[in-house]
């Protein structure tokens, strides 16, 4: 058993050498849940790195927040990456510009953050932000007495974080969807997948 064990963990190492991969410090430590099971299979980090997710994505959604205010928009680089920092960065310059009509929005909700479906060297994951009390506060700078507060419900929006081994820290890489009401009443919490290509038959369609 001992020599079995040895031998996978020799193995695992080989696979990352030749991919030329570094593996993440918990890669042989993720656990495979409902493995066989089609739509619901996926790997789980140990708690302490779930635990960190969690952490590191909440900063990073409070920066948001501050940036969005102006109050901090340097240091995008520490919370985000890939294609989020590339469409923060492209925002940016838009609000840059003199002759957009200015308007400023601060939404304001709690957060119910699930992690999920790791990928298998343990380098990414998916977070589920399931959001309550959800509700937006616009105002226009170039008309200082118009403002309009809206109550947005509920609902769960996931992104894809993707952990920065020179920074230690996971940073939002990917916004990828807003998920349908009710998903996080679901019993069974549910199972994001991805596709490259949207179905041909949506919603009521046949």
């Amino acid at each position: 058993m001992l020599i079995a064990l040895v031998l996978v963990l020799v193995a695992s190492a080989l696979i990352f050498f030749y991919l030329g991969r570094e593996p993440m410090p918990w890669t042989l430590r993720l656990r495979r849940v409902q493995a066989g099971v089609a739509g619901k299979a996926e790997w789980v980090a140990p708690d302490a790195v779930v635990d960190q997710v969690r952490r590191d994505y909440l900063e990073a959604v409070e920066w948001l927040g501050g940036a969005a205010a102006g109050i901090a928009l340097h240091g995008a680089h520490h919370y985000l990456m890939g294609r989020f920092l590339a469409r923060f960065h492209m925002i940016i310059n838009h609000t840059g510009n003199d002759k957009r009509i200015h308007f400023d929005g601060v939404m304001t909700m709690r957060h119910h953050v699930q992690v999920r479906q790791f990928s298998e060297d343990g380098s990414r994951c998916i977070v589920v932000d399931c959001q309550t009390e959800r509700r937006m506060e616009s105002r226009c700078s170039n008309h200082e007495d118009w403002s309009l507060g809206q109550d947005l419900g509920d609902g769960a929006v996931v992104f894809q974080m993707c952990y920065d081994i020179a920074g230690k820290r996971w940073k939002i890489e990917a916004y990828i969807q807003e998920l349908p009401p009710g998903w996080c009443n679901r019993v069974d919490v549910g199972h994001v997948h991805f596709r490259s290509q949207l179905p041909t038959i949506i919603g009521r369609d046949f």
